[in-house]
């Protein structure tokens, strides 16, 4: 009898825990975090959250605030009025203009480097230094945690209006995933389902997680898997992602989403590079859909690998580049700023030696 009364009393109280653990998980909802967020743009050392506004469209969901001046990961910070993480640009292009629009996440953005350091700056500049009569105008409208239907509809959104002449896509391994945040509010107060077994029955779906079923849906939640890739990802219950953003996350979404992308450069008469930091993972995959399109795939891996054996005399592994100067530390494995400016010139050198380079110069004549 006491026996029983002992075990009952220690499942409720372990039942009681998982239900604290569903509000925590609640208050870090991404509508939570906007309930929270205050009107005037922050200073000083600020959140993810602190940077980020709602955007109405759901296949945005959310976008930088504009005019933000503060310090995030340990780096300066700026947006401009457009909450572009650049400086501000002319709206109307001059006659002479070359303009290059960025579609990104994390990586294109510049997580843990300071403004100004990340590889679609650094290529900016190598344009204007190698090519000064003409003017170029590098637009990045990359934002954190953004997959590519997300990029592509920041493009028509916003990106199209400049009238890009080059559209540079960034790919990464959680471009089939949903933005971080994005989740269903659990009600931890609902006395008809036990947390304790929703949460196990969540840890078997993880690990029944099988190449067909990435095929239908991508991750929410992201654990790492202590096997041989790096930052993999599983996918988990599909009654995580709320119904509104089904259509963001999988192959399905990615593929109409590219071949979005390419329909509008016929339409618009832009040329298209996707580009990728390191080859792990499903980037392969992706990059492969990109090729399939049409589109110039630059992939830049070999800069690693080189600069891994000259320096350390061995070749690539997972171990060594997360313990190198290539990242911002073995904490925060997006790319440093030595690694920004590898990534920068190698994109302007393909650029020059594919032809595109030759190509924009050609459409648009140099000013007067």
């Amino acid at each position: 009898m006491i026996l029983g009364l002992s075990v009952l009393l220690s499942l409720a109280a372990v039942e009681g825990v998982f239900r604290f653990r569903a509000w925590q998980l609640n208050y870090d909802t991404l509508d939570g975090a906007f309930a929270r967020q205050p009107a005037v743009s922050p200073r000083g050392r600020v959140r993810f959250f602190d940077l980020i506004q709602p955007n109405p469209n759901d296949k945005i969901i959310y976008e930088l605030r504009p005019n933000l001046k503060t310090e995030y990961s340990g780096c300066t910070l700026t947006t401009n009025s457009l909450g572009f993480r650049m400086p501000e640009f002319p709206l109307e292009a001059a006659p002479g203009t070359v303009t290059v629009v960025g579609l990104g996440g994390s990586i294109m953005f510049g997580h843990g480097v300071a403004d100004g350091e990340d590889f679609f700056s650094v290529l900016g500049r190598l344009l204007a230094e190698s090519h000064p009569e003409r003017s170029w105008r590098c637009i990045n409208t990359a934002a954190p945690s953004y997959n590519v239907v997300t990029k592509v509809e920041t493009l028509k959104e916003k990106g199209l209006q400049f009238d890009p002449d080059l559209v540079v896509l960034g790919i990464a391994s959680n471009n089939l995933d949903l933005p971080n945040y994005i989740r269903v509010e659990e009600n931890p107060y609902d006395l008809g389902r036990s947390f304790i077994l929703d949460y196990f029955e969540e840890l078997r779906g993880q690990e029944r997680e099988s190449e067909a079923r990435f095929a239908q849906l991508a991750a929410v939640d992201k654990p790492k898997l202590s096997w041989g890739s790096f930052n993999a990802v599983v996918t988990t219950d599909p009654a995580k992602i709320p119904p509104r953003y089904r259509d963001l996350v999988g192959w399905d979404p990615f593929y109409r989403a590219l071949d979005e992308l390419k329909q509008l450069s016929l339409e618009h008469g832009f040329e298209v590079v996707v580009v990728a930091h390191l080859d792990y993972d499903l980037v392969g995959a992706m990059l492969e859909a990109a090729s399939q399109r049409g589109f110039h795939v630059v992939l830049t891996q070999d800069e690693v690998d080189a600069w891994i054996q000259k320096v350390y005399g061995e070749p690539f592994t997972i171990e060594r580049y997360t313990q190198s100067p290539l990242v911002v530390n073995p904490e925060n494995l997006h790319p440093s700023v030595l690694q920004h400016k590898l990534i920068g010139r190698r994109l302007a050198y393909e650029l020059w030696q594919r032809g595109i380079i030759g190509l924009l110069l050609e459409k648009v004549p140099p000013g007067p």
